[in-house]
């Protein structure tokens, strides 16, 4: 008997496990600082920034929103986009090369859906007071930002612990900090308040996103200022897959040397990894030499571009000034 019940129960496991496995992800990059021509009516935007739409089986997030407060909307339209769709959005961090679109987008995108951007998704301490040590505190810009968000008729869901948002789409929660990565500003002036304390602002609230596939995880972040082995240690806990697919968005490796860039490089290779789309802040030349050193292809391992696009079938789908 008991062997029956374990069968039956192994196997509701096994389809429940599959049931949340990814088919069909589709990432597009709308906010970074690489970008093509476009047309002559509607140019593309580079910016110091990120924003991604990701789209899941069906379902669709915005993954951060641009520096501006219209680069991603404009680079939307020129890239035929409709947002209005698109319900929820998580935010990285809360440095507004990451966040300044937010309510420009919500306010075009409203009056055509009300529910368009209407659920955000943050990591906890992302609406904490930041100040500059000896300077009196200056308020967090989204501490006044969720307010107007918030009449604006969205919702605010606070994490402090990896969550499941859609069947295997996660958001990792804080990253917890196993290894000696320092991927976020080295000015210990720049403070953060938590727990009525002023402490060295490390950006605890760096979030990544986590999509799980039969191939492996797929890993989308905004600066990684949790750091980028951090991260895809992280992920394997949390979709219980070693394998890394694919690394897509800001990693803050520029200004890595390359005793650094090969020890990523090692742990990089030790989890297999497939592609790779250094947007943002990975910097050009680390993306450059992470692909040395991995010994990846141009098709493999490209610098994202405003428009490039990722799917988990086919892989990256560079812009031409990328190629």
């Amino acid at each position: 008997m008991r062997l029956i019940i374990f069968a039956v129960s192994f196997f509701g496991l096994f389809s429940y496990a599959a049931a949340k496995q990814a088919e069909d992800v589709k990432i597009t990059l709308l906010s970074t600082m690489i970008a093509d021509y476009g047309t002559p009516d509607r140019p593309l935007l580079g910016e110091w920034g990120f924003s991604a739409l990701v789209e899941v089986d069906g379902q669709k997030l915005l993954f951060d929103t641009g520096r501006t407060r219209k680069t991603v909307w404009e680079n939307s339209k020129a890239l035929g986009l409709d947002l209005s769709d698109v319900t929820d959005v998580v935010l990285s961090h809360f440095h507004d090369d990451h966040t300044g679109g937010l309510l420009h987008l919500r306010n075009q995108l409203a009056p055509r859906n009300p529910d368009a951007l209407s659920r955000l998704h943050v990591n906890k301490h992302l609406f904490s007071k930041r100040k500059y040590k000896g300077e009196p505190a200056q308020l967090n810009q989204m501490i006044q930002e969720r307010k107007l968000y918030e009449q604006s008729g969205g919702q605010v869901f606070v994490y402090d612990k990896e969550k499941e948002i859609f069947p295997g789409v996660w958001i990792s929660g804080p990253v917890p900090r196993v290894t000696n990565e320092q991927n976020y500003g080295r000015d210990e002036k720049f403070q953060v308040r938590i727990n009525n304390q002023w402490n060295v602002d490390t950006v605890p609230e760096s979030l990544s996103l986590y999509i799980q596939t039969a191939d492996g995880t797929i890993v989308v972040s905004g600066c990684g200022h949790a750091g980028l082995v951090n991260i895809i240690k992280h992920s394997a806990s949390v979709t219980k897959s070693p394998q890394l697919k694919a690394a897509i968005g800001g990693f803050h490796l520029l200004d890595k040397d390359d005793n650094q860039l090969q020890w990523t490089a090692r742990e990089l290779e030790g989890v297999g990894i497939e592609h790779f789309i250094g947007a943002h802040c990975t910097g050009i030349e680390a993306t450059h030499a992470l692909r040395n050193h991995l010994q990846l292809t141009r098709s493999q391992m490209i610098n994202g571009s405003v428009g490039t696009i990722y799917t988990n079938r086919k892989g990256p789908k560079p812009t031409w000034i990328v190629r």
